[in-house]
């Protein structure tokens, strides 16, 4: 990510400027355990496989685990959407789709204090991934996917999305 600044906020997802906190690292960030503000991004293609791809072993978090989301941390001024659509230009060269908002996810664990905002799109072009963030991905079914979430890890945080995905909007 180019831009390690990030907004730190409090509960809840949506927030007022009293609520802003100071503008923190990633690292400080993650040290400090604080709540900040994230998107999610489902890429499907027509035939309903989803892109999975296997993250860095220089990522600050789940070094070398498989996620089912593009997305990131929502840096300075910008907006959901806006981070959104940058991520997924970062991430996997994907540029002027329709992103579909789904839901608000708030997501807590002794690694990851984050409200995320999810989405999703419909891409069948080639993608190109950002080689300091990603290794290798593919578009998998449903079915394989789940096969390969029992053999494999996966960032817990993306499928946790997938599980309230799977439950609310098929």
């Amino acid at each position: 990510m180019k831009n390690n600044h990030k907004i730190m906020v409090t509960q809840p997802m949506e927030f007022s400027p009293e609520e802003l906190r100071k503008l923190q690292s990633l690292s400080e960030m993650r040290a400090e355990h604080l709540w900040h503000r994230a998107t999610a991004i489902l890429v499907f293609n027509s035939n309903w496989e989803l892109y999975v791809h296997q993250r860095t072993f220089s990522k600050d978090l789940w070094l070398g685990y498989y996620d089912i989301v593009a997305g990131g941390c929502v840096t300075g001024e910008e907006t959901y959407l806006d981070n959104a659509q940058r991520e997924l230009e970062e991430e996997l060269g994907i540029a002027k789709v329709e992103l579909v908002p789904l839901f608000k996810n708030k997501y807590e664990t002794a690694e990851n204090r984050v409200w995320t905002m999810v989405y999703r799109c419909t891409y069948d072009s080639p993608i190109t991934t950002q080689a300091e963030e990603i290794i290798s991905g593919e578009f998998l079914s449903l079915e394989r996917l789940d096969q390969m979430m029992k053999e494999k890890s996966f960032c817990p945080d993306g499928a946790s999305i997938l599980q309230r995905y799977r439950r609310e909007c098929l």
